[in-house]
């Protein structure tokens, strides 16, 4: 009997069998880009569309359909895991990197609270275990380094020390401090910690909680502020805002004119795209420097920054959303985002 390094060749007086050897010369699958997203996410629906035009292999898995027409499993023996979505499977030797556009988190509805909480912890964890095992190298950003880099209160810490400026600042649940900071500045906004109303259930649309001007006259009482804790900032004089989108080391920077609307004034969030123009910026190198240092300090690769600009050109920062919306601004501006984003997802399926 002969070898050679791909099949086994066994040689007989009048027969000679070419035997494969398990694993060698069998076609694998290609290296693909994993979208996780919801069945109705028209941000992952543009991604989609690029990543088409450029070739690469893909799947898409929405996440939302998971429990209630697929399934996931998972053998720590082995580390092979398989999510299902009643379409599409996905399987570890697929994946060239792992993009987690948007994983369930909301609270899963129940006649029972009790198990509407136990379904809710359980998904929750599930999807944070099962990201956080994959390999570094084969997720655009992990979930650990996400949930890190989603900390107001260690953004703001760490851009001071990067040399960014910020608001005064007070996050609290102490209604003698709200008060004294109320008391203490002339304008005051509130923000929540989260951004988002997360406690929203599954079949209903994320609400966004803004950012409001307080009115110093009027102190709410202090069960309420005992409630929850809340963010006061004193309030930034604008002559306009940015909004910052890095892929990587690719900085894409819009400046927005929200004072031109007295509805987006306090918050541009509550969007006026008739009157408040959307263009693209050139930053001062200094603030691109300081950026990036910022991203890679939470190991976040897709991440978008909001920074306000005074009428003295002061660059204020107010923080950075990992994993961030940015859809809307390629619109206004033709900023090649999207682009950038699938040239990372390539680099890194070749990795």
């Amino acid at each position: 009997m002969t070898k050679n390094y791909s099949n086994v060749i066994l040689h007989s007086r009048h027969l000679t069998l070419k035997i494969p050897l398990k694993g060698n010369n069998m076609k694998s699958k290609p290296k693909r880009v994993i979208v996780l997203t919801c069945k109705d996410d028209p941000s992952a629906d543009f991604v989609i569309k690029k990543i088409k035009e450029q070739n690469l292999a893909f799947k898409r898995i929405n996440m939302d359909e998971i429990r209630n027409s697929g399934y996931f499993s998972f053998r720590p023996t082995t580390g092979i895991w398989e999510l299902y979505d009643g379409s599409t499977t996905i399987t570890p030797e697929e994946v060239g990197v792992v993009w987690q556009r948007r994983v369930p988190r909301r609270v899963i509805k129940h006649d029972n609270q009790l198990i509407s909480e136990y379904l809710t912890q359980e998904w929750r964890l599930c999807w944070e275990w099962w990201l956080n095992q994959i390999p570094v190298e084969k997720v655009l950003d992990t979930e650990s380094a996400l949930k890190i880099a989603s900390n107001k209160m260690l953004q703001l810490k760490r851009a001071v020390s990067m040399g960014f400026k910020i608001p005064e600042t007070l996050v609290t649940s102490n209604p003698n401090e709200y008060k004294i900071f109320i008391q203490t500045h002339k304008n005051v906004v509130a923000k929540t910690l989260g951004g988002f109303g997360r406690i929203l259930e599954e079949d209903k649309a994320f609400g966004t909680i803004y950012t409001n001007r307080l009115e110093h006259n009027v102190i709410p009482n202090e069960a309420t502020l005992r409630a929850a804790p809340m963010i006061l900032q004193t309030e930034i004089e604008k002559e306009y805002e940015l909004r910052i989108t890095v892929v990587d080391n690719a900085i894409f920077s819009c400046r927005i004119d929200s004072q031109m609307s007295t509805k987006t004034q306090v918050d541009w969030r509550r969007y006026d795209f008739g009157n408040v123009p959307h263009f693209p910026i050139t930053l001062p190198a200094v603030v691109e420097k300081n950026i990036l240092k910022f991203m890679e300090s939470f190991s976040i690769h897709f991440a978008s920054f909001d920074l306000a600009v005074t009428p003295q050109g002061e660059y204020i920062f107010f923080e950075m959303n990992p994993n961030s919306q940015w859809v809307w601004i390629e619109h206004f501006t033709s900023l090649p985002i999207t682009d950038s984003l699938v040239k990372a997802f390539q680099r890194r399926c070749v990795l």
